[in-house]
């Protein structure tokens, strides 16, 4: 399965299958290339995580599969801190995380 997006701004995103209920694979490619930002088999268990940089206005094709053609219901988080490198105290630097759950069956 295969998803893509734009970076709103420049950062690292996580992506990860935790929850799924089958051994999953997960790579992340700059749109229109064949070489991998991340990928990985088997970070917690049976299930994946990535986490790589974006640049702002930068497209990205995340690739998510089963290990050895399995399936099951995936379950795909991605989480995102854009924005600043934060500063020592006493100045604050803004910045957000993003969470964006989403959970495919498969019927």
């Amino acid at each position: 399965m295969w998803f893509r997006f734009t970076a709103p701004s420049s950062g690292v995103v996580t992506i990860d299958t935790f929850g799924s209920n089958y051994d999953t694979v997960l790579a992340v490619y700059p749109m229109g290339s064949n070489t991998p930002l991340a990928c990985n088999d088997d970070a917690s268990g049976l299930q994946s995580q990535i986490s790589f940089s974006v640049t702002a206005g930068s497209v990205y094709d995340v690739q998510v599969g089963g290990y050895n053609g399995e399936t099951g219901d995936l379950i795909l988080h991605v989480s995102s801190i854009i924005g600043p490198t934060p500063t020592p105290w006493p100045t604050p630097t803004p910045w957000f995380r993003l969470y964006l759950p989403l959970v495919v069956r498969n019927h």
